[in-house]
């Protein structure tokens, strides 16, 4: 393996046989919000590997030194989009979020939206030149929306912490044209914001909403509002939300007709201890469970943990083989509640699943219920499932 490149923005991993370059994947790293905390996570993007040496395992062998390399440098979480989502799950990847694509006429705003405050365009987009409106630089207007996205961030699980970088390429668009309007209340406050993408041809076109935060009650008001202004020349808009937003409860008509379900990120525990460790804990009782996870790829991962809380916050320790007797497998069907063997474990995952639970796209109940985890009755199971509830997760990088 080797670095062909390293960035402050990626680096690059590559598989050689001889001279020749025969698979690669580039590696970013950030920061992401779980439960309130944050976590070190990296991206993988551009895996590839070049025809001739395709169905070789080259692509595993690349992806399985990536995660030692990530663990060697505290990363505990990867997240990816997959153009196979099986591929990936086969290494390890998990569902990390649920996203939909709804179109959404732009009438349907009205009901909810008011007259409220007045909308700003603050900067402008298009072919990767950015325009800052009078009065603005580009510094200024991603503070403004710094401080109203931070507000929000922390409660939206695997939502990333954003640099400079990271705003730049929410800011710029190679193709059509972006821009970024801001809501103000009548004292000039900056309380909301909305970034739209429009298409080169502006008639009777559908405009995308990259992403809108606000602050309070008329802030939201005002941008639904404003978003039903663009009646005349849109036929919809359009945006990629969580199906659970709250946002589309608020519509005229809230039974929307074009719903479709879009690609959303995977990820992978790169070190169980790590992640488990240090993601927040928000409102877990004291308790204690016995987790078994199974992980092909990453054997330091593979192994039974003991997980314990104490009402403040969350230990996790490995145990050791011996003590763990990882031969016994105990199922639901296994030993009564309340015995306590060397080999009993309370909750049994893959890795994949692991990370669904831990991001709270999944919970334990829901994977129980269709036997993609194995569970124990008693204190322990249930402590399992206090310690991953399900959470709102939004992750809207691209790399």
């Amino acid at each position: 393996m080797t670095w062909i490149r390293s960035s402050n923005k990626a680096g690059l991993l590559g598989v050689f046989t001889g001279e020749r370059l025969a698979a690669a994947l580039a590696d970013f790293r950030f920061d992401l919000w779980l439960n309130g905390a944050l976590v070190k996570a990296n991206g993988i993007g551009a895996v590839a590997s070049a025809p001739e040496t395709r169905r070789r395992g080259l692509v595993r062998t690349l992806l399985a030194d990536h995660l030692r390399r990530l663990r060697a440098e505290g990363v505990v979480l990867s997240v990816l989009y997959p153009f196979k989502f099986e591929f990936y799950r086969r290494m390890g990847w998990g569902l990390a979020a649920r996203l939909a694509e709804v179109e959404i006429p732009p009438a349907e705003f009205a009901a909810y939206g008011r007259p409220l405050g007045r909308i700003r365009r603050v900067l402008s987009s298009e072919k990767g030149e950015l325009r800052p409106a009078p009065g603005e630089t580009v510094e200024s207007v991603r503070a403004t929306l710094e401080r109203i996205f931070n507000a929000w961030a922390p409660e939206l699980n695997l939502c990333c912490r954003r640099g400079p970088e990271e705003w730049r390429v929410m800011f710029e668009m190679r193709r059509g044209r972006r821009h970024i309007f801001l809501w103000e209340d009548d004292h000039g406050d900056p309380q909301g914001y909305v970034a739209l993408r429009i298409a080169e041809d502006q008639h009777m076109t559908d405009l995308r909403v990259r992403e809108m935060f606000a602050l309070t009650p008329d802030a939201w008001r005002g941008l639904c509002h404003f978003l039903s202004t663009h009646e005349a020349q849109n036929r919809n808009i359009v945006a990629t939300l969580p199906p659970d937003h709250p946002l589309l409860t608020v519509l005229a008509n809230p039974r929307l007709e074009q719903v479709k379900l879009v690609q959303a990120p995977m990820a992978r525990v790169v070190d169980v201890v790590g992640l488990l460790s240090t993601r927040g804990h928000k409102d877990v009782p004291a308790g204690t469970c016995r987790l078994k996870v199974n992980d092909r790829l990453a054997p330091w991962n593979d192994g039974v943990y003991l997980v314990r809380s104490s009402g403040r916050g969350v230990t996790v320790e490995k145990v050791p083989a011996g003590e763990a007797g990882f031969a016994a497998r105990a199922r639901a069907s296994g030993p009564a509640a309340g015995e306590r063997g060397p080999g009993s474990v309370d909750l049994e995952v893959d890795v994949d699943a692991l990370a669904g639970l831990a991001i709270g796209a999944r919970s334990v109940r829901e994977l129980l219920r269709y036997g993609l985890a194995a569970g124990r009755p008693g204190p322990g199971l249930e402590f399992a499932a206090d310690l991953f509830p399900r959470r709102r997760v939004w992750h809207s990088e691209f790399y």
